[in-house]
């Protein structure tokens, strides 16, 4: 009878997580286009270092696809260790998905070209 009610508010959990994430992120650009009107408005002069700190996409950092990729190949290696140590080969091949992805994160990491800043 409750059982129908996990993967509910499983499903509801990940939606307001998303919902979360997405309003936090438009609530920090929000400030800081109001600092920026403020900044204009006083009548101070903006530095290019400041414009181009603020048009430089933040999720360009390299380091970034390194750690997400060792994180899942860990993450594989543990499901599969504890499939293979219980017995469960649909756990130990539910593990190749991370693996898979977190060799994407490190190719991706390691060819992609660096920034010489």
């Amino acid at each position: 009878m409750h059982g129908e009610w996990v993967p509910i508010i499983f499903f509801i959990s990940v939606a307001i997580g998303v919902w979360g994430y997405f309003l936090y992120a438009y609530k920090a650009k929000e400030q800081q286009q109001d600092t920026l009107k403020k900044l204009i408005d006083n009548g101070q002069t903006l530095s290019p270092e400041l414009i181009t700190s603020i048009a430089k996409p933040q999720g360009s950092d390299s380091g970034k696809d390194f750690s997400r990729g060792v994180l899942l190949v860990s993450f594989a290696i543990a499901l599969g260790l504890f499939g293979l140590f219980n017995g469960q080969t649909k756990v130990v091949l539910a593990g190749l998905f991370p693996l898979c992805l977190g060799f994407a994160y490190l190719l991706i990491w390691k060819f992609k070209p660096k920034d010489n800043d």
